[in-house]
């Protein structure tokens, strides 16, 4: 096991000081994302009722951190629509009520919650990146600083207070418990890996895969030998592993205030099928286990942790609407996970991890790999190849990337190997191959600076092409709209302005401006005709017959308005199958583009559309 130097050491601080940094810059600029709207009431909520019955589709440690200096302040919201009701979400509507409230100026409401939120992806730098150096050497070490420091997905998430930082940095920090545990497999080992697993628990619902996964990778080291000498007087592994996942679980209990801990199976209310059996829905409620034995085991889990499984079936069994390379289709691709990671990740990061996986399974092959590298690579890897596996097989829709951010810590560890000594040395091709992909991976995330939510590596043609590959939160989250602000300021002569921003049906109003809306459209693609009489400046025009022509276009009227221009979110330009959409914009050239997330048409007569539309 190396010792961690100081210039590693430095390098670490270094690293969280710019990750800080970047981060907060980030806050300043980048208005709350779709479901940061929800969170921060949400965690206010717990503070002021020591209730957890708002958005518990997700554990409540993040928001309530978030909601610190909210509640502290005084931060009013409307809890008139605070219900317990299950299968409803009343956090989005508390949040969007103030949202109309306030419009752009809320904003301003997240900015220290956000900023609280910070420090949960340095905390998972600092952790990671000593475990690496402790393990495979100070290079290594720093090698995993630097991808960490600046991967898009960490930068785009950590300055928001949505829980997916959080779930892979605690994630991280108790794979680190439970390596040492292999190693010294004691109680006090034992009981402070149940406790970062249990502060995981209370990230992110993703992590209950936790309490067989962790116990599993152990067994896996005991089984091939790489487990370490015990000294001491200790209990036997399995007494100990109890030990610690009964830690874990007193821990989530805890984090809930213990409310509803215990309760019998039979005494909830289910929204699901898969646990409220053939009566249910959102609004109407069962209990497949009510009359059967099962229904008198008392849960070890607190009510709304185990409510909000119950929701997060219950979304899957009715599945939504999801779009992949192109593609519309109503419920999943297996494969979606996969592809996002391929996309969303900077190459130099797939391919240093690609060439590290080699390198490991040579060395390992060989018998030259240490110990201390085996079980770290066994303990980061089952977790989180598990929770990616598990996302992936929920089916039902297929949204977010980030909901698989679990796997970068594991991409980072095996780039950083590259840098691993052989007898005591590292070869110059490596050295010069890590320098090459370090500076590759710094080239593609600056490159879309401050926009790390946009990120898209080449295989995807770049961030401005990534509308045509994912959707949803991986491109336009909200995140953007203080930069439409800006544009439609600078840009007094683009009027009128429609909207399809996507952001809770609010569009121009958001922006104190009339609420204007694009003409839509089944047609996928426009007639040639029809594509000149909307793109034909004015200029091109002449006079027929007292008409206003454009010309080349029979008998298609102009807009005697004047062009109307349409500011459109990248999300909206495919349409659902068999409904209206804006998908014939493709054919038009944007005359601006606000970051990644938005385009800008000149439509010269919008006139030829309606009349199109009221045709079809």
């Amino acid at each position: 096991m190396h010792g961690v130097s100081l210039y590693c050491r430095s390098l670490t601080a270094s690293c969280a000081i710019i990750l800080f940094t970047i981060s907060a810059h980030g806050v300043l600029r980048h208005f709350p994302s779709v479901d940061e709207v929800a969170h921060l009431p949400a965690g206010v909520s717990h503070w002021r009722f020591e209730r957890f019955d708002l958005y518990r589709v997700n554990p409540p440690l993040v928001r309530m951190v978030a909601a610190i200096p909210a509640y502290v302040t005084g931060a009013e919201f409307d809890w008139a629509k605070y219900s317990i009701t299950v299968g409803q979400r009343p956090e989005f509507d508390i949040g969007i009520q103030k949202l109309k409230e306030s419009k752009l100026a809320l904003h301003a409401d997240y900015v220290m919650p956000r900023l609280f939120c910070c420090v949960f992806s340095i905390i998972g730098l600092t952790v990671a990146s000593v475990w690496t150096a402790r393990t495979l050497g100070c290079g290594s070490g720093c090698v995993f600083c630097i991808f960490w420091t600046f991967s898009p997905d960490i930068l785009a998430h950590s300055q928001t207070i949505v829980p997916d930082i959080s779930a892979m940095t605690f994630g991280v920090c108790a794979s680190f418990m439970f390596w040492r545990f292999s190693l010294m497999p004691t109680l006090t080992c034992a009981l402070v890996a149940g406790l970062f697993l249990g502060v995981a628990l209370l990230t992110k619902h993703t992590w209950i895969t936790g309490i067989a996964t962790f116990p599993f990778a152990i067994c896996l080291l005991t089984v091939f030998r790489f487990s370490g000498c015990t000294s001491g007087k200790t209990l036997p592994y399995g007494g100990n592993l109890i030990a610690s996942i009964t830690t874990a679980l007193l821990v989530l209990n805890a984090g809930y205030l213990f409310e509803g801990s215990g309760t019998d199976l039979r005494n909830y209310d289910f929204c699901s099928e898969a646990m409220g059996g053939p009566i249910h829905n959102g609004f109407g409620h069962n209990n497949r286990f009510r009359n059967t034995v099962l229904g008198r085991v008392p849960i070890p889990l607190p009510k709304n942790y185990v409510l909000g499984i119950d929701y997060l079936k219950y979304e899957v069994e009715q599945k939504k609407w999801s779009f992949l390379l192109g593609e519309w289709r109503y419920g999943s691709w297996w494969y979606y996970y996969i592809v996002t990671t391929l996309v969303k990740t900077p190459l130099a990061t797939l391919i240093g991890a690609a060439m590290g996986l080699v390198y490991v399974i040579h060395r390992w092959r060989k018998g030259t790999l240490p110990l201390e590298v085996k079980t770290m690579l066994i303990c980061i890897a089952v977790p989180a190849i598990t929770c990616f596996a598990s996302v992936s097989y929920q089916g039902g829709f297929n949204h977010h990337h980030r909901y698989v951010m679990m796997i970068n810590p594991l991409m980072f560890v095996l780039v950083a190997a590259l840098a691993l000594p052989d007898n005591g040395r590292i070869s110059k091709l490596r050295i010069g191959l890590v320098s090459s992909l370090t500076v590759g991976m710094l080239w593609a995330t600056f490159s879309v600076a401050p926009h790390y939510l946009s990120f898209f590596n080449s295989l995807a043609g770049g961030p401005s092409n990534g509308w045509k590959v994912l959707g949803f939160s991986n491109i336009d989250w909200g995140q953007d709209l203080l930069f439409v602000d800006k544009w439609i300021k600078d840009h007094p002569e683009c009027r009128p302005l429609a909207f399809e921003l996507d952001y809770f049906g609010m569009n121009g109003e958001l922006f104190e401006m009339e609420k204007r809306s694009p003409v839509k459209l089944k047609a996928k693609t426009l007639s040639k005709e029809t594509l000149a009489a909307i793109s034909t400046p004015k200029s091109a025009a002449i006079i027929t017959d007292g008409a206003l022509l454009v010309e080349g276009v029979d008998g298609a009227k102009a807009n005697n308005g004047g062009p109307v221009y349409y500011l459109i979110s990248v999300k909206h330009l495919y349409n659902l199958p068999d409904h209206s959409g804006l998908q014939y914009l493709q054919q038009l050239t944007p005359v601006d583009r606000i970051a990644y997330s938005f385009h800008v048409y000149k439509i010269e007569d919008e006139d030829a559309l309606k009349r199109l539309a009221s045709s079809e």
